[in-house]
């Protein structure tokens, strides 16, 4: 049968089902994921899932979901039932009877007729005769329904079965072949379907029965919910009557209460589900409230306001509740009066005459320094020193005031200034203080120091920045002095130095701050000496704080020996490189020896220094060989042999 065509009578027999669900029931599918869409979830089997690449379903007693049965096995054939395109359970079933091959609990209604439908075919790519699937449902331990065998392509297994009691039941289709060679089937678009009752989520809403005021908007009803159609019966003074919530509004001209009723109908979701609910709207009639025109006043002019005494309530804006309101504050005053559970507002704004602003501001104490002080109102005016200006300037103490009228109003300001003397502080700018000891600061006045102290003098052991603070009224004076820690001088020429005889032994004597003089015992004034002399080395320190002195003793000790021998000299009578001499130091039982090139013996000597002058009329160019012989100063033979060039 063509695929279109089984899909089509499939839509026709879930429409018809759908039909014969009566009003306020639905058709509902207890199965989950029966067409396998959301994968290996929501059922259980005895299978073992395939694995491997090539034919993950080549041994028996295995699945697989996909949509095509060949990716899995070579030898099947088949794609998915619905759409062809989803997925469906592929099975190479072993051949075990009673095997279960997908279960599932679900929870159901008691006493409802459920419909249960599942589609299956045979997946073997062969015409071969070959054992074919035969699938069963099983409900609570019980077979139910009739069996089918799995042969060609795609067909329905379907039975109704009752819940009676029942408020869950297990579910498995299980497969009774026990031949192997076949046995290979595919499974798809399992579900339970019954008609069972709507729960209504939500009923009609008019909301509880109101009093409002006239004019008063308000909204009645509910909450919209989606699915939900709501219907009013009246729509006098609604903003709708197809909403959950319309907003109702009525002005009541009339001397009386006017009532109104309406009634909502809630269809839900459209299947005839319909209930009902009246609410009744009481509007009360309108009435007028004003506390009249604005006012303006002078500064400091006390006014009353009066609302009227034939309100249940008075509420000014200040909280009171007498029916009238008195103050001398510009400002605007609102009254809320209550009637028969109804409010009115009104608001009432009080300004003074619009003067120019005059404040001279808080009473002043000013120091000299900063006369003359110049005292500004803002206005022109009428002054106490009998100057008619905007402002003047004071130079001395006294209270001061400015007369302003415009309007009938009067308006005046006065302030106090006192006028301070200039203090004039000074203590030294930068004094030394020796460890261990006080100093003792001195100002010339007395005020309050850094350190707490009040007084002309503070005595202070600690080094740093110490200033005196000197206060008259509004005048203020400081100044500061630095004092700076000395210590004593110390040094410290560590211990006696033995040094090599051709050596030299630095000694440093800088090891304290603010030393004004070093003294050595050898004459020098430097913080440091580099000597070579043995002997007793002493220094002495000194600032303003002390003396220090130290000593240290040098030795020296023979550390090594050499020899010096030039390679060539020029006896040529110019003074200029005319002696060749050996030199050296440490070495003993010297002996040097001179040849020619015939071996003859021509010069020695036994000491460093001593100098071979050929004549140079008797000997000329050549090179001659040499012997020096010696002992070190450890007692060690030396026996040296080379040669020098005679130039002329």
């Amino acid at each position: 049968m063509p695929r279109f065509i089984i899909v089509t009578i499939f839509i026709l027999i879930s429409q018809i089902l759908q039909a014969q669900c009566t009003a306020c029931f639905e058709e509902n599918d207890v199965i989950v994921n029966g067409n396998f869409s959301d994968g290996n979830t929501g059922f259980s089997t005895d299978l073992n899932p395939g694995s491997g690449f090539f034919c993950p379903l080549c041994p028996e007693g295995t699945y697989a979901l996909g949509t095509y049965a060949f990716f899995f096995h070579s030898d099947f054939i088949g794609q998915d039932h619905t759409t062809g395109s989803g997925d469906f359970f592929i099975a190479n079933a072993a051949a075990q009877e009673g095997i279960n091959i997908w279960c599932q609990t679900v929870t159901v209604a008691p006493q409802t007729d459920y419909t249960f439908s599942f589609w299956v075919r045979d997946v073997t790519n062969n015409s071969d005769q070959h054992p074919l699937a035969i699938l069963q449902a099983n409900f609570n331990g019980t077979l139910v329904g009739s069996s089918i065998q799995a042969y060609g392509g795609w067909q329905e297994n379907t039975f109704v079965w009752n819940s009676g009691t029942e408020t869950t039941v297990d579910i498995c289709i299980q497969n009774f072949q026990s031949n192997p060679g076949g046995n290979d089937f595919g499974l798809d678009d399992i579900s339970m379907t019954a008609c069972e009752p709507i729960t209504l989520l939500h009923t009609a809403n008019a909301g509880a029965d109101v009093v409002v005021c006239s004019g008063e908007s308000i909204q009645i009803g509910s909450t919209n919910h989606q699915g939900y159609n709501y219907t009013w019966n009246n729509g006098q003074n609604l903003s709708s009557i197809s909403t959950s919530s319309p907003t109702f509004s009525y002005i009541n001209s009339s001397a009386q209460d006017v009532v109104f009723n309406y009634e909502v109908t809630t269809d839900s979701a459209g299947v005839g589900c319909i209930t009902t609910d009246i609410i009744q709207v009481t509007v009360r009639p309108a009435f007028s409230f004003s506390l009249g025109n604005d006012l303006q006043i002078c500064t400091g002019e006390t006014y009353t306001l009066n609302a009227g005494d034939t309100w249940d309530s008075v509420v000014w804006s200040d909280n009171s509740t007498s029916s009238t309101y008195s103050s001398n504050v510009a400002q605007t005053v609102e009254a809320i009066v209550t009637l028969y559970g109804c409010e009115l507002t009104d608001e009432l704004t009080i300004s003074q005459v619009s003067l120019p602003s005059i404040d001279l501001g808080p009473d002043q104490a000013i120091c000299e320094s900063n006369i003359p002080l110049t005292i500004d109102a803002g206005v022109i005016g009428d002054w106490s020193t009998g100057v008619t200006a905007s402002s003047i300037e004071v130079s001395q103490s006294g209270t001061f005031i400015i007369t302003y009228q415009f309007q009938n109003c009067n308006v005046s300001d006065e302030i106090n200034i006192t006028v301070d003397t200039q203090p004039e502080v000074q203590i030294p700018d930068n004094v030394i203080l020796c460890e261990g000891s006080t100093i003792t600061l001195t100002s010339n006045l007395s005020g309050t120091w850094s350190n707490g102290t009040v007084g002309t003098s503070t005595v202070v052991s600690e080094p740093g920045i110490y200033s005196i603070q000197v206060v008259n009224g509004e005048c203020t004076d400081i100044d500061g002095s630095t004092v700076t820690l000395m210590l004593p001088p110390t040094v410290d020429l560590g211990p006696d130095v033995t040094i090599c005889d051709d050596q030299f032994a630095s000694f440093d004597a800088t090891f304290s701050e603010n030393t004004t003089s070093y003294s050595w015992s050898n004459q020098a004034t430097a913080s440091m000496i580099l000597v070579n002399e043995p002997g007793i080395y002493e220094v002495t320190l000194e600032n303003a704080c002390g003396t220090a002195s130290d000593e240290v003793a040098l030795e020296t000790t023979i550390c090594g020996w050499n020899i010096f021998v030039p390679s060539a000299f020029t006896p040529n009578g110019d003074e200029i490189n005319d002696a060749w001499s050996v030199k050296g130091y440490n070495v003993s039982n010297l002996k040097v020896t001179v040849y020619n090139r015939f071996g003859d013996m021509i010069w020695e000597t036994e000491a460093f220094e001593d100098e071979w002058r050929p004549d140079p009329l008797q000997i000329g160019d050549d090179a001659y060989n040499y012997r020096i012989e010696g002992i070190t100063y450890l007692g060690e033979n030396i026996v040296q042999h080379g040669y020098v060039r005679l130039l002329k």
